[in-house]
């Protein structure tokens, strides 16, 4: 393969591209954090606890957790957030 000025040039334009978007994401990603810990410490949860349930969250919504059946997955899913945040707060049901 013949790597010309051209190519050079697509490939310096597709990474300071790429670049944008990675410091674009990780902003966007402090003020998750900011917003999940905000909220926790407002509701007297520990946001390490929250983060984790948010990670199952995200890990539901892209499809890599996988909770009961599929028409009951919002509500299996706010059952388990319930019962994990209950858990975290020391609320027995």
């Amino acid at each position: 393969m013949l790597i010309d000025d051209t190519l050079i040039k697509e490939a310096v334009d597709l990474f300071e591209e790429c670049f944008d978007k990675k410091e674009q994401a990780a902003a966007i990603n402090k003020v998750v954090a900011s917003e999940l810990k905000s909220w926790a410490e407002n509701k007297n949860i520990d946001p390490r606890n929250l983060k984790a349930v948010f990670g199952q969250f995200v890990a539901l919504k892209t499809g890599k957790l996988k909770w009961g059946e599929e028409s009951d997955e919002e509500n299996d899913y706010q059952s388990l957030l319930i019962s994990i945040l209950d858990s975290a707060a020391g609320i027995e049901r």
